[in-house]
């Protein structure tokens, strides 16, 4: 059985300007993988959403799918590839981690159609008896958190996107605003220790749940030395992508967030989350701005992680596939 692919693109407008500290949105370009057979008696879909952090711009995303397209007209045979052998196949073709996952995830979805099955029960992931979500918080003004705080009243936790210059004041007024957990979320902007503990010391006491990769992945001596001092849990989000040495990373990080988009693939994801686990490291899924059809995909493994930061799909002002719904700060399949 040979199996037909598509790559499409979509512009997907935001519900508000979405700022970090390493850009601003205000709408996300993304891809979205398509395969059937030539019956088009089963389908499978899988989410390609580029960030430059990762270098999987759309020039390298259109590229390297032209790449697979080429490589899959001389195997057809990938139809009946086990789930391994798919793998490692794709391994092979050396594509950038982002358009991978979608090139998987659409030949898991395309599989688990045919065997009348869930994605997670075709990777024999058991299904979380519940998941609950944070929302991510943009950086914005001082004087505009309150209005965008008071519909966010639902979600046990609040992801606060920061940078170096405004976090203090920004979270001065959050903590004032609401006593939900907050997750504090640095994304690489910090780039003097000394700076950071000033910041940190100003949180202590507060209902603070973890901070995220305040500082940049290369400052590894730097994250050695202020874990022992912080009073919370530190999540390392850029400093981990397809691969990792836990042993490493376990004396920078309390734990790690992994992104289907970053790691390339639902095995190596799982892999991932295991292998935190087993080095005493908690785990987070995590997401970056993308339809529901890539969180969706997220929720099925969710059974592996203590924390999910799956809100993606609920940034944007319309979501194209409707797989996902929250309710309560709890994330459901559709």
């Amino acid at each position: 059985m040979s199996l037909k692919w598509r790559l499409e693109k979509r512009t997907l407008p935001l519900r508000f300007v979405w700022k970090i500290a390493r850009g601003t949105l205000v709408k996300k370009e993304s891809y979205f993988v398509s395969t059937c057979d030539s019956e088009q008696s089963f389908l499978g879909y899988g989410e390609v959403a580029p960030n430059t952090r990762y270098h999987n711009t759309p020039e390298v995303i259109e590229r390297d799918f032209q790449t697979f397209l080429d490589s899959a007209l001389i195997a057809p045979q990938i139809a009946e590839f086990t789930l391994q052998e798919f793998g490692a196949w794709l391994d092979r073709l050396s594509l950038c981690n982002t358009l991978r996952f979608g090139i998987e995830s659409a030949w898991v979805h395309f599989q688990s159609n045919k065997e009348n099955k869930t994605v997670g029960e075709f990777l024999g992931v058991p299904r979380a008896p519940q998941i609950q979500t944070s929302f991510s918080v943009p950086i914005m003004e001082p004087a505009e958190l309150e209005a965008f705080l008071r519909p966010l009243a639902r979600f046990h936790a609040l992801k606060i996107k920061v940078d170096a210059e405004t976090a203090v004041e920004a979270l001065d007024r959050i903590t004032r605003l609401t006593s939900q957990k907050l997750r504090i979320d640095g994304n690489e902007a910090f780039d003097d220790p000394a700076a950071l503990m000033h910041f940190v010391e100003g949180l202590r006491g507060k209902n603070i749940e973890f901070l995220e990769q305040p500082m940049p992945a290369s400052m590894k001596d730097a994250y050695r030395e202020i874990l022992p001092r912080l009073p919370f849990p530190l999540i390392g989000d850029e400093s981990i992508e397809d691969h990792a040495d836990f042993a490493d990373l376990a004396a920078q990080f309390s734990g790690v967030n992994i992104k289907l988009m970053k790691t390339g693939g639902y095995v190596r994801a799982i892999e991932l989350l295991k292998g935190a686990r087993a080095h005493g490291l908690k785990t987070m899924l995590g997401c970056m701005v993308e339809t529901s059809l890539g969180i969706s995909s997220a929720m099925h493994l969710a059974s592996l992680i203590d924390y999910a930061d799956l809100d993606g799909f609920l940034l944007l002002k319309d979501d194209p596939f409707g797989l996902a719904r929250e309710a309560d700060g709890f994330l459901h399949f559709s």
